[in-house]
């Protein structure tokens, strides 16, 4: 083998024993973060994520648009798809279809001058105003991340008891509450496949 190939080779491998690394120890704060970045250099690529749900794995396709400390977020027709890192089984590239957006290059490249003005003065105040500023320079664990949507609509789907759709009224590290017609369900996170607002 020549030796540039196999040095590319050697660069993959290590790269996938990293992620393997990641996915085997989840309490290993370090090998999270390198999942976490290693993830987040692939915003704006179009993948499929095939989330694993009780018995039965679940493809979603879309733009992976971010990832925080513990989940990613996947934008399939202008919908978020919130979804664990422990619930991932793998990710794809996919191909593009007419539907998706196709928004490459930096987060920040589409700012107009005023909102770059305020984001450098004001970095505070605009980026703790919205959780998808906080993601994106400071990682954030799902839980918080969730915080923002707090009395919105969202869809839960559970590896027991299916889609749950409602109303989200609390957020807590272990669970969250929706109010299903009028009445309160607490769902715990670990028995959540993935989250759609």
């Amino acid at each position: 083998m020549p030796i540039k190939e196999h040095e590319e080779l050697k660069e993959c491998i290590h790269e996938v024993n990293q992620l393997l690394l990641a996915f085997a120890d989840e309490r290993d704060s370090h090998l999270l973060e390198s999942f976490r970045l290693k993830v987040k250099s692939m915003r704006g690529h179009f993948v499929t994520v095939h989330v694993l749900c009780g018995k039965a794995e679940i493809p979603i396709e879309g733009e992976l648009s971010d990832a925080g400390k513990d989940f990613l977020i996947i934008d399939h027709l202008h919908q978020n798809f919130f979804v664990p890192y422990e619930r991932i089984c793998n990710i794809n590239h996919s191909e593009m279809n007419e539907h998706m957006t196709g928004r490459h290059g930096g987060e920040l490249a589409n700012l107009n001058d005023c909102c770059r003005r305020e984001l450098m003065l004001n970095f505070g105040e605009v980026v703790a105003a919205n959780p998808f500023l906080i993601n994106l320079f400071f990682g954030m664990r799902l839980h918080k991340f969730l915080c923002a949507f707090l009395k919105s609509d969202i869809c839960v789907v559970t590896k027991d008891k299916g889609e749950k759709k409602g109303c989200l009224l609390t957020v807590e590290e272990a669970n969250l509450t929706l109010e299903i017609n009028e009445s309160k369900e607490t769902i715990s996170f670990e028995e959540i496949c993935f989250i759609k607002d």
